[in-house]
């Protein structure tokens, strides 16, 4: 991973997304991990998080979308600014949480060296588990059924 772009991804969900609070999840992997990955396409960007006792989050970014604007979960106002930030915190319903302050933009999220998820793998942390098909970037809480399906041209929360 090129750690750099790691450092720029971690600081740009946080300034785009401060209400984000990253809990962690149980599983094989150490507490505290941070996996940063991609879509083949490099549109669709992600950090699962996994912090031990039990809990994961993952937020996901889309650069380029061809959908109409989606409601910031936490403002309910449109988007406007691009990226898009997918969230999904494990035992909760996924949010959409916009950069309304323009201070992120998709190639900031994007950059050499980040691990890419081939279609037909996966990314697992605790119960949260993204799923990279050609179709999108799809990423389910296995403890509710929660989860969210995102692509260039339409996403899908349920």
């Amino acid at each position: 991973m090129h750690t750099s772009h790691t450092s720029t991804l971690g600081a740009a969900l946080a300034a785009a997304a401060p209400a984000l609070i990253l809990f962690g999840a149980a599983t094989a992997h150490a507490a505290g991990s941070d996996y940063y990955f991609e879509s083949p396409s490099g549109n669709i960007v992600c950090d699962l998080t996994d912090q031990g006792r039990g809990s994961a989050h993952l937020a996901c970014s889309i650069g380029d979308y061809t959908y109409p604007a989606p409601i910031n979960g936490e403002t309910q106002q449109p988007c406007s600014d691009l990226p898009n930030f997918f969230n999904l915190e494990q035992g909760m319903q996924p949010l959409i949480v916009c950069d309304l302050g323009g201070q992120i933009r998709a190639d900031n999220l994007h950059g050499a060296g980040l691990r890419t998820l081939g279609y037909g793998q996966t990314q697992s942390a605790g119960a949260i588990t993204c799923d990279s098909e050609p179709t999108g970037m799809t990423c389910t809480d296995a403890s509710t059924g929660h989860f969210f399906r995102v692509a260039r041209e339409s996403y899908q929360l349920g």
